[in-house]
């Protein structure tokens, strides 16, 4: 990814975010960045690594996988829509499990993509999850399991799957450390 297009994207998602923060206080693009920069790191296409640090702002900003389209590309705009819950169904079970489905039918078509992003997320949100109610952290890491066994069937080359294995076992020891 070109510098240009690394710091523009960048630029978009802290306007994007801005005045937006995690439940522990750290500033919501920074969960962005760490998914993108994470995918470059695993040597993703530019469109991965562009939506995975995108990947959030279709849900939680004004910056819709439209404006994405016009900005970044069909195929960008296409993996952040892959990776976000419908609007209608938003961040509940159903959603959850509509957005599992989506996920997994792509990936048995061999479009890893969007798998890949939602395992580097789903490791991040569990690496960040220690401010969150006890309900919600074992949320996560049901979710977290369900996106590493399908990591585990999808992705040939095993990115992703290995830093939310790490992150499943640190969440899991820390809190029976912490009962």
């Amino acid at each position: 990814m070109s510098e240009h297009k690394f710091n523009d994207t960048i630029r978009h998602i802290q306007l994007a975010f801005a005045g937006k923060r995690r439940v522990g206080g750290e500033p919501m693009a920074m969960h962005s960045i760490r998914v993108g920069s994470k995918l470059s790191q695993y040597g993703c296409d530019e469109p991965t690594v562009i939506a995975g640090f995108l990947h959030d702002c279709d849900e939680d900003t004004w910056l819709k996988v439209e404006i994405i389209k016009n900005i970044y590309g069909e195929v960008v705009s296409r993996y952040v829509e892959a990776v976000s819950y419908l609007r209608s169904l938003g961040d509940t079970t159903a959603g959850e499990n509509e957005l599992f489905v989506r996920v997994r039918l792509l990936a048995e078509a061999n479009m890893h993509a969007p798998l890949i992003i939602k395992l580097v997320d789903a490791a991040d949100n569990l690496v960040t999850c220690e401010h969150l109610k006890d309900g919600t952290q074992q949320a996560l890491l049901e979710r977290a399991e369900r996106w590493l066994w399908l990591g585990s069937q999808h992705v040939p080359d095993h990115r992703g799957t290995a830093d939310l294995e790490y992150a499943l076992t640190w969440e899991k020891k820390r809190r029976r450390e912490c009962r």
